[in-house]
């Protein structure tokens, strides 16, 4: 069985992005961010966290 926002976690780690520095661009608590990934999220909340994985793993290039 595959785990809640799979793809978010996934893009996470292959980017180097630790969930508390994800949590804190996007304006929540570690914790927070641990129980919003718990249950599937709508797809309007995926592609925020994907751009803001995005946004992080440029900012980390540069």
């Amino acid at each position: 069985m595959q785990s809640a926002n799979a793809e978010i976690r996934k893009a996470a780690r292959a980017a180097g992005i630790p969930l508390w520095a994800l949590a804190k661009e996007h304006g929540v608590s570690e914790a927070t961010m641990t129980r919003l990934l718990r249950l599937e999220l709508s797809e309007e909340k995926k592609v925020a966290l994907l751009a803001t994985i995005q946004r992080l793993a440029e900012r980390e290039v540069s």
